[in-house]
C-alpha cells in the first residue's frame, strides 16, 4: 500500500529495477522489511581535544575500545541511494541492548548518497566501564517507505542542511 513500510519483496524489486541503490547489498541478508546495515569506521575525538581520529573496522585487526559513556560518530559500509518518493528510516539493532550502546539515528531522504556523502549514526558507551565494539557488532536496520502515490508539497532545504552536507563531504 502506498504510504506504507516496504516489504522485502517490494525493496528487493526497487533494487533490481536499480530504482533503489544499496552497494554492497546481498539479498539474503534482506528481512521482512528492512535491511541491515554493517558499521564501517569509528571517527572519535581525541582526549580533552575538538580533533578527530578514525578507527577503519574493515582493516583493523582490534576492536575499538569506547571508554565509559564515550560517543563517536559510526559510519556504515553499505551506500544506499533512494528514488524520489521513497524514504528510510533508521532502527538500532536490538543487540546494541545487551552491549550497553545507545544509537542516536537520523532519517534518509532521496538524493542523499548522490555525492558520496556516508549514511552516519552516533554511538555512545552507555556502560562505567569500557566497552568493545568490533565490526561484527550489530548497528542498525533501514526501513523504507513509498510515498510516491501520494500527493507531497516541496520541500525545501535549510541553511543548516547544506551545513551539515559540506561539513560531511569536507570529512570523507
Amino acid at each position: 500500500m502506498i504510504g506504507n513500510l516496504m516489504s522485502n519483496s517490494m525493496i528487493l524489486e526497487l533494487v533490481e529495477e536499480d530504482l533503489l541503490r544499496i552497494d554492497p547489498f546481498d539479498k539474503r541478508l534482506l528481512q521482512l522489511a528492512n535491511y541491515p546495515l554493517t558499521a564501517a569506521r569509528i571517527i572519535f575525538w581525541k582526549e580533552k581535544s575538538d580533533d578527530k581520529e578514525t578507527h577503519d573496522l574493515v582493516t583493523a585487526k582490534k576492536d575499538y575500545i569506547f571508554q565509559p559513556h564515550e560517543y563517536a560518530i559510526v559510519t556504515v559500509h553499505e551506500r544506499i541511494i533512494l528514488p524520489d518518493g521513497i524514504v528510510g528510516r533508521f532502527i538500532p539493532m536490538s543487540g546494541l541492548i545487551e552491549k550497553g550502546f545507545s544509537l542516536t539515528a537520523g532519517k534518509l531522504d532521496p538524493g542523499y548518497g548522490d555525492e558520496g556523502e556516508e549514511i552516519r549514526f552516533g554511538l555512545c558507551n552507555m556502560r562505567d566501564r569500557p566497552n568493545a565494539y568490533d565490526k561484527t557488532s550489530p548497528l542498525a536496520y533501514v526501513e523504507f517507505f513509498d510515498l510516491r502515490g501520494l500527493r507531497l508539497a516541496e520541500v525545501q532545504t535549510t541553511g543548516y542542511d547544506e551545513l551539515i552536507k559540506v561539513m560531511r563531504k569536507n570529512q570523507m
